[in-house]
């Protein structure tokens, strides 16, 4: 698999990486479904009424004034240090040695006049949307089609 993750937009690899950190999510509003088996109502999937369409709880592609929906509640890792830090914590010691590789790649690409003592703490400088770049080569993500 050879995919140029930094030709990702943010919104492939923040879903992406929702995937791989096993996030629930509704495909068309990027809301975290807290159950996907339960229904917005209330009821569970198996005994959900059929007076209304299932809407998993957390979607908000069923209502009806959209202009007053916060949509998107997944991280958004591209642009977060802090959910970045999320997924870095869920890496073995093989994938975090290969993250770091792949890390001093990506800000080295994007400045390649930095001297050895910035590229050696690359690590520390890489922005969450770098960061995410190299977590998605080091993890393998496929791509997402939005």
């Amino acid at each position: 698999m050879n995919i140029d993750y930094s030709k990702c937009t943010d919104e492939q690899l923040r879903v992406a990486i929702a995937k791989w950190m096993g996030i629930a999510f509704c495909p068309s509003c990027l809301n975290e479904l807290p159950d996907p088996d339960v229904c917005h109502c209330g009821d569970i999937r198996k005994n959900h009424p059929v007076d209304h369409g299932f809407v998993p709880m957390g979607c908000v592609c069923g209502y009806a004034d959209q202009s007053k929906v916060i949509k998107g509640t997944i991280p958004n890792y591209p642009n977060s240090l802090d959910a970045v830090a999320l997924v870095e914590a869920k890496l073995n010691r093989n994938q975090y040695l290969d993250y770091a590789e792949w890390i001093r790649e990506i800000v080295y690409a994007a400045d390649n006049n930095q001297t050895d003592a910035e590229f050696d703490f690359s690590c520390f400088t890489a922005t969450a949307r770098q960061r995410c770049e190299a977590l998605a080569a080091v993890l393998q993500l496929p791509e997402v089609k939005l």
